[in-house]
């Protein structure tokens, strides 16, 4: 839908880390309905960077 699709950019260009299990979320659901949208190592490849940057923000707030 266009409008979660205008949510997912705002978290991405906001870099909203608290919303990114959404994101993720979103990218497996359209990567799921379009497979050719990019290959399986690609996927991982974004999911995990997501999830790595999420654990930094939380692992820098935690030493502050």
């Amino acid at each position: 839908s266009p409008l979660l699709s205008a949510a997912v950019w705002q978290i991405v260009q906001q870099g909203l880390v608290d919303h990114y299990g959404m994101l993720e979320e979103f990218v497996t659901m359209v990567t799921e309905l379009v497979p050719e949208l990019m290959s399986y190592s690609q996927r991982a490849q974004l999911i995990l960077g997501l999830r790595a940057r999420v654990c930094n923000i939380h692992r820098s707030f935690i030493l502050s």
